[in-house]
């Protein structure tokens, strides 16, 4: 058994809360259309509101002395998926077309949901709520960006 730095974590889902604001922000600039750019805008600023919550719970979560005992190979898990969501460049240095960047955002919102839903269990109770409704607006972006995908059609 080892000891999880949750804070740890949290830190992971704020800088990949930091690269969905910097993914969306540049698309919004490359759009070529006023209704593109404001969904990659409004989809970039939902997304520095989930970076702001993710900083404010890992402030509450920053004693290192605390933590939940869980075994060495969850842990190994949860740090591997974290590091492979964050420093994989391979999908963002493939994107082409909007369409790549759509599939991106999508596979980059799925995987955001799934580790999301496994900090929710190790952190505070009072912060799982929050946790839930970032789940749920990642939801909806995952949501928002297959509609954009079937209106134009890519």
């Amino acid at each position: 058994m080892t000891l999880l730095n949750i804070n740890k974590l949290l830190q992971f889902a704020v800088q990949l809360e930091e690269r969905g604001v910097k993914f969306y922000e540049d698309w919004a600039e490359k759009a070529e259309t006023d209704e593109l750019k404001m969904i990659f805008l409004l989809l970039a600023e939902e997304e520095s509101h989930h970076m702001d919550l993710f900083s404010k719970i890992a402030i509450a979560h920053k004693d290192p002395d605390k933590g939940f005992e869980i075994t060495e190979e969850y842990s190994d898990y949860l740090e591997q998926f974290a590091n492979e969501i964050l420093f994989n460049k391979d999908d963002i240095n493939m994107i082409k077309s909007l369409k790549d960047a759509i599939e991106v955002a999508k596979k980059q919102e799925l995987d955001a949901m799934l580790f999301y839903s496994d900090i929710k269990n190790h952190v505070s109770a009072e912060y799982t709520s929050a946790i839930e409704l970032i789940i749920s607006e990642e939801r909806k972006h995952f949501n928002k960006l297959s509609d954009l995908q079937k209106k134009l059609n890519i």
